[in-house]
C-alpha cells in the first residue's frame, strides 16, 4: 500500500487488486483530519480550498456587474448591420434587441430561482469547504433581474432621447 500527499490530503493508492480495510480508511480519515487541523493551526490554506470561493465570487462579481456595464455603454457594440440605416431603423432595432434580451434574462434569472430553491432544499454546498452554494445562486438571479429593468430604461432612453449608443 502506497501512501502520498497531494494538495494537502492523503490519497490512498492501493495495489491493483487490493481493496483498502477498514482500518485503513479510518487511517486515512485520522490523516485527513490531522493534516486540515495543522493547516488550519498555522493558518496556512490547503490547497484546492480557494478553488470554491474564486469561482463562487468571480460569478457574484460579473453579475453583479453586469447591469452597470450594460448602463455605462461598456460593452462592444457590432453595429455594422444597421450602420448605414435610418434612425427609425435603428430604433427599431435596439428595441427589438432590448426586448429580447429581456426576455432572455427573466427565464434566466426565474430559471435560477427555482435552481436556488433546489439546491436549499438539498442542502447543495461546494465540494472542499462545504459553503452553501444557493445564495450564490439566488444573488445571480437577482442581478439577471435587474439588468431586464436596465434593458426597459434603455428602451425608455431610446423614446426620449432617440439615444441608441
Amino acid at each position: 500500500m502506497r501512501s502520498c500527499v497531494r494538495s494537502g490530503f492523503w490519497i490512498i493508492q492501493p495495489a491493483p487488486g487490493v481493496a483498502p480495510d477498514q482500518e485503513q480508511v479510518e487511517e486515512h480519515a485520522q490523516g485527513v483530519a490531522e493534516n486540515a487541523d495543522l493547516a488550519v493551526s498555522v493558518e496556512i490554506p490547503l490547497d484546492g480550498d480557494l478553488d470554491d470561493l474564486v469561482a463562487m465570487m468571480g460569478a457574484v462579481v460579473v453579475g453583479f456587474s453586469l447591469s452597470q456595464t450594460s448602463w455605462d455603454k461598456g460593452h462592444v457594440f457590432v453595429d455594422f448591420l444597421i450602420e448605414n440605416r435610418s434612425k427609425a431603423v435603428k430604433n427599431g432595432f435596439f428595441i427589438t434587441t432590448r426586448m429580447v434580451g429581456m426576455i432572455i434574462f427573466a427565464l434566466v434569472s426565474f430559471n435560477l430561482v427555482r435552481k436556488g430553491i433546489s439546491f436549499y432544499g438539498s442542502g447543495e454546498t461546494s465540494m472542499t469547504l462545504r459553503v452553501p452554494m444557493f445564495p450564490v445562486v439566488i444573488a445571480l438571479a437577482f442581478c439577471f433581474f435587474v439588468q431586464c429593468f436596465s434593458f426597459i430604461t434603455d428602451i425608455f432612453r431610446i423614446f426620449d432621447t432617440g439615444e441608441t449608443t
